[in-house]
Formats: C-alpha cells, structure tokens, sequence
C-alpha cells in the first residue's frame, strides 16, 4: 500500500471545500521518530515511506491554497526520520511554539 489512497481521498475533499468557495490548506506529516531507543510499534519502514510519499506530494501540489510544513519545523536537523532531539515522540511547549511562530 502506498500513500495514494489518502492523496486521491485529500483532493476530493479540496474539490468539495473550493466549491463551496473556501480556501484549503496542507500540511505535511511529522516524523515518527525519536533519538533513543524507545519501542514505537507504529514506526516502520512502510509507514516512513508513505509520509514521504504524501509530503512531497503536499509541498508540490497545486491543489491547496497553501501549505504549512510542519515536518521541516520540528524535524532532527542530523536525521529526518526523527523529531527534534527536543521534542520526543511528540512536540513539547517549545516545539508547538516553533510551529506558532514559523507563520
């Protein structure tokens, strides 16, 4: 399976918002994750794989009317499969406020 799916299901539903003439935007998937070894069953090379998948296609696609790439805010700068070192398995204060303020 690939991301495909969710891509064919996210363009139909930026068709039906921009019909009812309102604006869509994307947002990339953060990664999954983290600097240690800690067991995260939902974290596999599938799984990695898709969130590139829909990723690029979010930060190429013209379907949107913007985009916001959360997954460049948050992401370790020395391994793009992680989060910051920082935030663990999920944003922490600091993290959420890097997003808040990337605008």
């Amino acid at each position: 399976m690939s991301g495909d799916r969710l891509i064919q299901a996210t363009n139909k539903v930026i068709v039906c918002v921009h019909t009812l003439g309102f604006p869509t935007f994307a947002a990339t998937i953060t990664p999954f994750g983290v600097p240690y070894d800690k067991i995260q069953p939902y974290l596999d090379l599938l799984r990695e794989q898709m969130r590139v998948q829909i990723n690029d296609w979010v930060m190429r696609s013209v379907a949107s009317d913007g985009v916001i790439d959360f997954a460049a805010i948050v992401v370790d700068p020395t391994n793009a499969r992680q989060l910051n070192p920082e935030d663990s398995s999920h944003p922490n204060v600091a993290g959420y406020s890097i997003r808040l303020c990337s605008r």
